[in-house]
């Protein structure tokens, strides 16, 4: 093995976590493991990829590294069916240590709807060598972080959050006034029960272009921890702010008047005094909203419709709020991915971040 090009895969953990690169590690039976880093949560010292194979590395380690998307493995997550595909799609997303992956240089930054084949300029056998032995010095020198994990502290304040990176791949359609519509809603079930549980939806909507219903794409989830009706209605909120572009109008149509007067709030830089958040419920979440805003130059509109009123599109994301809860394609947003806004976080037994007034 030539050690040069080893050493030119760059540890992941010296790559900013907005940068979301294609990595190249190993798993508990040392085969290779390949994706596109989606999901960065460096309190946890982990990431999430989008799963890439490479079929010929062990019968032709000397070809250049050709990498598909995944067929099939116990990590896909299947897509709800969309009106502008005809059939589901799936989406491998593994979770791998930071600390345990290496930067593989390819000719493709970004994987897009019609991206089949990414290919580095490097070969298997290139650097097979070099990561297992990256790999295993590690392994040696210390133990990986456990996922659960977390660092009380916040980390640095990135606007293009983790959470942005899941919905990057949303099928947003671009406009070319930068004006954007969404609806948006959020559900909360089994409140006082360990069934606790708080979904969130979207949908874009795009008039006159030929979208049945006008629904042009959408998008739903969950949030953990701190459950009211409001969560639920500001994380809409955020995820519809992750996938508007920079300098973009975005009006957003919602049923819940806190979240309204929430956004509307953001314009008194409210959440970013530290002096006056702690007094807001879910202070956390819409402090990160309002730093979304500001740092990439969003003119929002909230409108107020009115629940259950016979609104097709309201009712719709209604229902998408709802289907989160035990849909296999719904998108969690991390408490601790949001607490990024602020020096100091409030964390309870390790792992919740409080949002209530302490």
């Amino acid at each position: 093995m030539n050690d040069s090009l080893f050493y030119e895969l760059e540890p992941c953990l010296s790559s900013p976590p907005t940068t979301k690169n294609w990595i190249v590690t190993l798993d508990d039976l040392s085969s290779p493991i390949f994706g596109k880093q989606l999901l960065v949560q460096a309190s946890r010292g982990t990431c999430s990829i989008v799963h890439w194979i490479s079929p010929d590395c062990d019968s032709s380690p000397g070809d250049l590294i050709r990498l598909s998307p995944c067929p099939g493995c116990a990590a896909h997550t299947p897509l709800p069916p969309s009106k502008k595909r005809n059939a589901d799609l799936t989406l491998c997303t593994p979770t791998v240590f930071l600390q345990h992956s290496l930067i593989l240089p390819t000719n493709n930054e970004r994987i897009r709807r019609n991206t089949s084949e990414v290919t580095s300029p490097l070969t298997w056998a290139d650097i097979e060598d070099g990561v297992r032995l990256y790999y295993s010095r590690l392994e040696f020198d210390s133990d990986p972080p456990s996922i659960d994990t977390v660092v009380a502290s916040a980390p640095p304040v990135t606007i293009e959050s983790s959470a942005a990176a899941v919905f990057a791949n949303s099928l947003l359609v671009t406009s070319s006034d930068s004006r954007y519509i969404f609806f948006t809603d959020g559900s909360l079930i089994n409140l006082g029960t360990p069934d606790v549980s708080m979904g969130w939806s979207w949908m874009q909507i795009v008039p006159d272009a030929g979208f049945p219903n006008l629904i042009a794409t959408y998008a739903h989830g969950l949030i953990r921890d701190n459950p009211s009706s409001s969560q639920a209605e500001a994380a809409a909120i955020y995820a519809v702010l992750t996938i508007s572009p920079r300098d973009s109008e975005v009006t957003i149509y919602t049923d819940s008047q806190t979240a309204i007067d929430g956004l509307r709030s953001y314009s008194s830089f409210v959440y970013l005094n530290s002096r006056l958040y702690y007094k807001t419920t879910n202070f956390e979440l819409w402090a990160i909203i309002e730093r979304t805003i500001l740092s990439k130059n969003l003119t929002v509109f909230p409108v107020k419709i009115k629940a259950h009123s016979g609104n097709y599109l309201n009712d719709f994301a209604d229902s998408l709020a709802n289907t989160a809860h035990t849909a296999s394609s719904s998108i969690l947003i991390s408490e601790m991915d949001l607490a990024s806004a602020h020096d100091f976080v409030l964390v309870y037994d390790n792992d919740v971040v409080c949002e209530s007034n302490p």
